[in-house]
């Protein structure tokens, strides 16, 4: 096996490289897979709070991101990233009305997913 190892590394040394360049690349991502996997699990239907992004929001209560944007008004631009605060602050809207139509509109996607 050593001998091998080391024909590759005198004869084919970019080849290596770029196969343990991608391994290391693939590992990455799974685990960060699994990782995120687990973390919502884990965290489903947690309690909306200020920091927290729409995205985050969306992936927490398995919706659509574009259900909770559409529910406050917001376009669907590259807005899953803003925070609940943030959003309350350029909409006017109090933070607690906020959260309430936020929580109107999972509780409607989810009637409506739940339907036949």
């Amino acid at each position: 096996m050593i001998k091998k190892i080391k024909h590759l590394w005198q004869d084919h040394r970019l080849l290596l490289l770029g196969f343990v360049i991608a391994s290391l690349f693939t590992i990455m991502f799974l685990v960060r897979t699994i990782m995120d996997t687990v973390y919502f699990q884990n965290n489903q239907d947690r309690e909306i709070e200020p920091w927290m992004p729409i995205g985050y929001i969306a992936k927490t209560y398995d919706v659509p991101p574009e259900v909770l944007l559409q529910s406050v008004g917001i376009p669907l631009d590259n807005s899953v990233r803003r925070r609940i605060r943030r959003v309350a602050q350029e909409t006017g809207i109090p933070y607690e009305q906020l959260v309430a139509q936020l929580m109107d509109a999972i509780e409607q996607h989810r009637s409506m997913a739940a339907r036949p």
